[in-house]
């Protein structure tokens, strides 16, 4: 049995959204300046400027005419390595050597710059790496490790306190906005992580790739994970991750910087990938807490905000790849989450949550903020949950809707795809739209 939803606009709340202009004086705002990151030509044989260790850590340095290559080997559990910069040049390698992948080894960034990345990071651990200031992945680089995070949110201090000993003895980590220290161009205007098209990031089985960013994360590049892994895009101002001895990384919290009864985070946040998020029988998430009003730092794409809104707005936008298919036995999902006023899901690539074997289970997809949209002006956009033998489950979920006048809308443009086919055999499954 099929269950398709094709070529057919569905449109819940269809006024005209408009946009909320704010007088940046008033007291009681919390906002940010953004800016995207400019790429830096940097030299090809930069390495991290180690300026010092915590925990049992061994730096190595070799340096030739033609490549340069940092080596750091751990002992411990945990450890971290600080650096004035976190950069690494196009022939440039850092390789992290640990006891095991359930280890983890944090590269925190000290200094006052963004991290350019255009060469090569291997770890057979779980890898953070940590610049307040903002990373860019640039087209040729190659970044691997047995989970991957990168944050554009700092440590939270608690867990720098004495010497990290809180990291050290805990399994949950903070990553957190701190304004006072950024340093380049402003108070905090760079803190985004960007991954260029031609990049690619990979973690092991079972592992995750995680990044955090303050104002956004934009990936246009190749990120993918072993079976069962997790790929988590977020734009928060704090994120709680676990970090138990398991080996997994699994974020736990995102929250704005809103303090109840005192201020109130007007910040827009954003997601974008314009590239591949592949998770195959995991999970993959883009999530952001923002103010859906506030600026937008990578803009929209899609072109499709604009239907609803007379300004770009802020939340979680795709118009590359996702993929969590099931394979060997297993099953995926992907979920797109904006929470915040005005804040919006947009979808105009493709999502593809389907079965690859009669084995194996067609997955979920869930897009979830004040207005979603489906739709591409210049193709198909895909919402795929298709299986062998049975369908999956999309739900587009209209967040604010409790019935009565509302602005917040569910937009299906025409010439759409969402699917939740049983192939072969069996039923077809659910698409929910409220």
């Amino acid at each position: 049995m099929k269950k398709t939803l094709s070529a057919s606009p569905r449109r819940i709340g269809a006024n005209r959204l408009r946009p909320l202009m704010l007088a940046m004086g008033l007291a009681g705002c919390t906002t940010l300046t953004l800016a995207q990151l400019t790429p830096r030509v940097i030299d090809p044989l930069t390495l991290p400027d180690v300026h010092r260790t915590v925990g049992d850590i061994k730096t190595s340095t070799v340096i030739t005419e033609s490549s340069a290559k940092l080596t750091i080997t751990q002992t411990s559990s945990k450890g971290v390595v600080e650096s004035l910069n976190l950069s690494v040049g196009s022939q440039a390698w850092v390789d992290v050597v640990a006891p095991n992948a359930n280890s983890l080894t944090v590269l925190r960034a000290i200094g006052q710059d963004p991290s350019f990345i255009y060469g090569r990071i291997t770890a057979n651990d779980r890898l953070f790496l940590v610049n307040q200031n903002g990373s860019y992945v640039g087209k040729d680089a190659r970044i691997s490790a047995s989970s991957l995070v990168m944050s554009a949110l700092d440590i939270d201090p608690d867990y720098v306190a004495n010497d990290y000993a809180k990291l050290f003895a805990d399994s949950h980590l903070v990553f957190t906005m701190n304004p006072d220290a950024c340093g380049y161009g402003g108070p905090c205007d760079s803190s985004v992580i960007e991954i260029d098209a031609g990049a690619k990031l990979v973690a092991a089985d079972g592992g995750g790739v995680m990044l955090i960013g303050n104002q956004g994360v934009r990936n246009g590049g190749e990120v993918t994970t072993g079976s069962g892994g997790d790929i988590t895009l977020v734009a928060t101002a704090q994120a709680g991750v676990d970090i138990g001895d398991s080996g997994f990384i699994k974020l736990t919290s995102a929250k704005d910087a809103s303090v109840p009864d005192v201020s109130r985070d007007f910040t827009g946040r954003t997601v974008l990938n314009t590239g591949t998020l592949d998770a195959p029988n995991g999970a993959v998430t883009l999530k952001t807490t923002g103010y859906g009003y506030g600026q937008n730092v990578f803009g929209d794409p899609t072109g499709l905000t604009t239907r609803i809104s007379e300004g770009t707005l802020s939340g979680v936008f795709n118009t590359g790849t996702i993929k969590a298919q099931g394979m060997d036995g297993g099953q995926g999902k992907v979920l797109m989450v904006a929470e915040g006023t005005g804040a919006v899901a947009v979808n105009s690539g493709k999502i593809d949550v389907s079965a690859k074997d009669a084995r194996s289970l067609a997955g979920s997809i869930s897009m979830s903020a004040e207005s979603v949209l489906i739709g591409n002006r210049d193709g198909v956009a895909e919402l795929l949950a298709d299986g062998p033998n049975g369908g999956g489950l999309i739900t587009i979920n209209n967040a604010t809707v409790t019935g009565g006048e509302s602005n917040s809308l569910i937009h299906v443009l025409s010439g759409s795809v969402l699917s939740a086919d049983a192939t072969d055999n069996g039923n077809g499954g659910n698409i929910k739209l409220s």
